[in-house]
């Protein structure tokens, strides 16, 4: 649920610098980089509002330059982030319907524009001219010149236009720093809910059920905090030496900011059992488990194993149990405990055969919305609908009637999630109450802190967790 920061050069910094926009066309020249960054947006395009977590594939040796891949990386991240925003402006250059356009099309209006309005450190012309080369070879005649037209546009409205404090104004882009792009003119609406929802790049429904649940200035907050770009957030409360360098305390004990050499991370992790990237509201979980004394735990679904990690440092006698449906993610939850003596890899058909009522404690980490995650995880914005929720509740409460089932007598479940919407958390604690005769205690659901802004140190993701005991 958490992890090492996103590569690139950052999302804001100084005034462009560069030559004029009357300068050589830089799509007379091969750029495989931003080529590769419109052939994964045109890809999406096609799939939104599912888009894929796949990353940005560029095949080895065809970018020579590490720079130029560390931008491609960083447009399609930021496209990620602000897709409602950038097909929002555009579509007030388009003549047409920008959600009948074209995937090859969007892909460089959303390339172009992201460069021109997110990322100062590229030139608006270079952002122009490629998105144009690439549309000229991608799309048929004369869509290229639709291209140009609306990112010319796009130019004139943000191109050098000063950072401001954010004070929700329609002429305002809020950027990932907390300030916001001061542009040429109001494009954003005037209804203060929708304001918000396209200037952050958030579903309008999604923002308006938000509005009805917290006041404006919770809102605000939430919606800006999935713009940050998100630290790395070490646990490091069961470290049993001294910690390393490059590592900043948190706000929270027991976790630390890593601020050491991106390159150097991996190094640490494998080389520390005893660390592990974790955000606090993950790990609060688990602290609600403290107080009791299991002898066997089941994580079912463990993920990668962050929570499974804490678990084991936390409860030193307990014996484990680690499964995921996921194939992929099974697979490494055995590679990562192959050599734990008390953490055994299972996969869940062999947990419900073999350990029926025999749990004394059972953690459901279920899969969620992800709303409480959205700067980590920016593309479940575009999911957050009502269909998409009632596909997830069903499937928590077969989890937690699963989990049931697994429940030794006087045992718990352990309940979390990464949502922040009452109907996977609240709801669903009072449903289990109900239908499997539980009981619940925890400390519900924590919004997210920190942000755009605001110091690493104070950065914590969106989570809840109940304890349910029978």
């Amino acid at each position: 649920r958490s992890g090492p920061p996103r590569s690139g050069p950052p999302r804001s910094g100084p005034p462009r610098s560069g030559p004029p926009r009357s300068g050589p066309p830089e799509a007379s020249n091969p750029d495989p980089a931003r080529d590769a960054v419109c052939m994964h947006l045109a890809g999406q395009a096609q799939r939104y509002p599912q888009l894929e977590l796949r990353p940005l594939a560029i095949p080895p040796g065809v970018v020579r330059d590490p720079r130029d891949e560390a931008l491609a990386h960083q447009i399609v991240n930021v496209v990620t982030s602000r897709w409602i925003t950038l097909g929002f402006i555009a579509q007030r250059f388009l003549k047409s319907g920008w959600a009948d356009a074209q995937p090859e099309l969007k892909a460089a209006v959303l390339a172009g524009a992201a460069q021109i309005l997110l990322l100062d450190r590229v030139p608006a012309y270079a952002a122009v001219d490629h998105a144009v080369g690439w549309a000229r070879g991608a799309l048929k005649v004369g869509a290229s010149k639709v291209v140009n037209a609306v990112l010319r546009r796009i130019t004139e409205l943000g191109e050098d236009t000063p950072e401001v404090e954010y004070t929700h104004a329609p002429d305002q882009l809020p950027l990932s720093s907390g300030r916001a792009r001061l542009l040429r003119a109001a494009v954003f609406p005037d209804d203060p809910v929708e304001r918000l929802a396209m200037a952050t790049g958030h579903p309008r429904l999604c923002m308006e059920a938000w509005a009805k649940r917290w006041e404006p200035g919770v809102v605000k907050a939430l919606a800006l905090h999935s713009l940050c770009e998100p630290p790395t957030i070490l646990r490091t409360a069961h470290a049993r030496g001294a910690l390393p360098p490059g590592l900043e305390a948190h706000v929270q004990s027991g976790h630390h900011v890593y601020v050491g050499p991106r390159g150097a991370l991996g190094a640490l992790l494998s080389s520390r059992d005893d660390i592990w990237v974790q955000d606090p509201a993950s790990s609060r979980a688990v602290e609600l488990a403290k107080g009791l004394k299991p002898r066997l735990i089941i994580d079912l679904c463990a993920g990668q194993g962050t929570k499974t990690r804490q678990l084991a440092a936390t409860f030193p006698d307990a014996q484990i149990i680690a499964c995921d449906p996921d194939e992929r993610r099974s697979g490494i939850l055995a590679q990562a405990f192959e050599r734990h003596r008390r953490v055994r890899p299972a996969t869940p058909d062999d947990v419900h055969r073999a350990q029926r009522g025999k749990a004394d404690l059972v953690v459901l980490d279920v899969p969620c919305s992800n709303s409480g995650v959205l700067a980590r995880r920016p593309e479940a914005k575009y999911r957050l609908t009502g269909k998409f929720l009632s596909q997830l509740v069903k499937l928590q409460q077969d989890i937690l009637t699963q989990g049931r089932s697994l429940l030794a007598p006087g045992g718990a479940m352990l309940y979390s999630t990464c949502s922040v919407e009452p109907v996977e958390n609240d709801d669903q604690v009072a449903w289990a109450c109900k239908t499997l005769g539980l009981s619940a205690s925890g400390p519900g659901v924590l919004l997210p802190g920190g942000g755009p802004g605001k110091p690493d140190r104070e950065y914590h993701d969106g989570a809840f967790s109940a304890l349910l005991t029978s």
